[in-house]
């Protein structure tokens, strides 16, 4: 896999994470606002790229399945709930608060993953900008 397309995947991840974490911070900081309807992140995935086509059966052969890559997830903004009542006079509301935090928890293990594929490109990109000079 093109080193590029492995930070395109990296970079889409992160951007989820980081409506994930936009849409929870707002939904916490506005959870006892009269009236606030909270937010909710929206993603799709990106098409995956066919890397080979597959077979069909043959007297010989059973076929193969066609090879795909994921090429990760589009963050689309987001969207108001309109499965949860708005909060009432100073009320808060549980749910959205427990679902807020579970999606800071999924936010916080996206940046964990992406990370460590962050390092290694910068380690590689350092490799490669230095190949054929003195160490």
């Amino acid at each position: 896999m093109p080193l590029g397309s492995v930070l395109n995947t990296a970079l889409s991840g992160l951007a989820a994470a980081e409506s994930m974490l936009d849409a929870a911070a707002h939904n916490m900081a506005n959870v006892r606002t009269p009236g606030f309807t909270p937010l909710r992140p929206m993603f799709a995935t990106q098409t995956s790229r066919t890397i080979d086509p597959g077979a069909a059966p043959t007297d010989a052969s059973g076929g193969s399945n066609p090879v795909q890559r994921g090429r990760g997830v589009m963050a689309l903004g987001t969207e108001p709930v309109s499965d949860e009542p708005p909060a009432d006079s100073g009320g808060m509301s549980t749910q959205v608060m427990i679902d807020s935090l579970l999606d800071l928890n999924a936010a916080s293990t996206q940046f964990r993953i992406n990370l460590p594929v962050m390092s290694e490109t910068d380690r590689l990109l350092d490799e490669l900008m230095n190949i054929g000079r003195p160490a």
